[in-house]
């Protein structure tokens, strides 16, 4: 569901921030009292409440941002429309270089690699959440201690996939120690938890540099333009 668009500009390039005005449509009005809550609100599980409104943000050449800080909508009960803001933190130096400073934006995915749909994109990132376990279990499984997966440390990111089988890229971190900053999995499709940790299969890259270099020009000697 679109709820608004915004001009983001770089507002501060060593943290990585991205920023402009917040313009909402109608949708907006679905998601708003949400926002007024967590702006208000003193609860420790304020973040998992606005976490779980999936709130994502696809610049004009599709690309998602995926910051390490999440996204922020600044409104308050009785701001008008007018004075809200959107804010990004924590993008990736490439994100910065590659979309904000270089005029036109360079875009470094290309075949047999490409960018996802906004539907695609929660597809692939709610059967991973199913296959690592990050899914709660409802009815009586909900009472039972399930197997913790070995990548369910990490918070996932959807941001393009193969178009010759299941593989995957996402962006990847966790709160301590973070030696990846992407992964490509192969999704099994099996839509519950994975009992053997070596599925789904990952490939961890320590950047985005790494990515392209080892898989992404592979794949195009392996399967051509």
């Amino acid at each position: 569901m679109l709820i608004g668009t915004s001009e983001l500009k770089i507002t501060d390039e060593h943290m990585g921030v991205v920023s402009g005005k917040f313009i909402p449509n109608e949708n907006y009005g679905k998601v708003r009292k949400a926002i007024w809550d967590f702006h208000r609100s003193n609860s420790k599980d304020k973040f998992q409440k606005i976490h779980n409104l999936r709130i994502n943000c696809q610049l004009e050449n599709e690309v998602f941002l995926s910051p390490l800080g999440g996204f922020l909508i600044t409104d308050f009960k009785g701001l008008s429309e007018d004075e809200l803001h959107f804010e990004a933190p924590g993008n990736y130096r490439h994100v910065i270089e590659n979309f904000f400073l270089s005029n036109p934006p360079i875009n470094r995915i290309s075949k047999p690699w490409e960018y996802i749909t906004i539907e695609q994109k929660i597809d692939y990132e709610n059967e991973l959440f199913k296959e690592i376990g990050k899914v709660k279990p409802k009815g009586i499984l909900a009472f039972l201690k399930t197997k913790k997966h070995k990548l369910s440390e990490y918070k996932f990111d959807a941001i393009a996939k193969s178009s010759h089988n299941d593989d995957v890229l996402f962006s990847l971190n966790k709160t301590d120690e973070n030696k990846f900053d992407y992964a490509v999995i192969h999704l099994t499709w099996k839509g519950k938890l994975e009992s053997n940790d070596n599925y789904p299969r990952v490939e961890f890259y320590d950047s985005f540099n790494h990515f392209l270099n080892s898989r992404l020009l592979q794949d195009k000697r392996d399967w051509g333009k």
